[in-house]
């Protein structure tokens, strides 16, 4: 029986690591001054464990940027929560949490020791940021990279 439960628990190992391991791509367009728009990949790869992983991105021009993201859960408060009935006494639960705002956050850097910012709004937020999303990335030098 204990065999049993050791193969079972191996193959949740397996298959759980397996697909965290899942690599993402997303569209975006890079946009400069002046310039037009270049299409660019992002490429979205999941921690297995926790929520977050690793992003990175390559330029047209050849210049590659990395680094973690961090999926963001940003609790939205009502003014008033579902026992909060002035009739009632003793009901006063002011801070309920009534939904969630979701995005992903990073900070990537290059080989050439440029950064970059990226924001991600979350398409799915239990899919993570392999489930897609809208956002933008900011260059230092002005340019931007629309993420769809």
């Amino acid at each position: 029986m204990t065999r049993k439960i050791d193969y079972f628990i191996l193959i949740l190992i397996l298959v759980g690591t397996l697909t965290g391991c899942a690599k993402k791509q997303l569209n975006g367009s890079l946009s400069a001054p002046g310039a037009p728009a270049r299409p660019v990949k992002l490429t979205v790869k999941p921690n297995v464990v926790g929520n977050g992983g690793k992003l990175s991105v390559t330029l047209p021009g050849g210049e590659s940027f990395s680094g973690k993201y961090k999926q963001v859960d940003t609790p939205v408060w009502t003014g008033r929560g579902p026992f909060d009935d002035v009739r009632i006494k003793g009901t006063d639960f002011r801070f309920f949490t009534e939904k969630y705002t979701h995005e992903a956050v990073a900070m990537l850097s290059s080989s050439q020791g440029d950064k970059m910012e990226c924001r991600l709004a979350l398409r799915n937020p239990y899919e993570g940021a392999t489930g897609g999303g809208t956002g933008a990335c900011a260059l230092p030098q002005g340019e931007k990279i629309d993420i769809r």
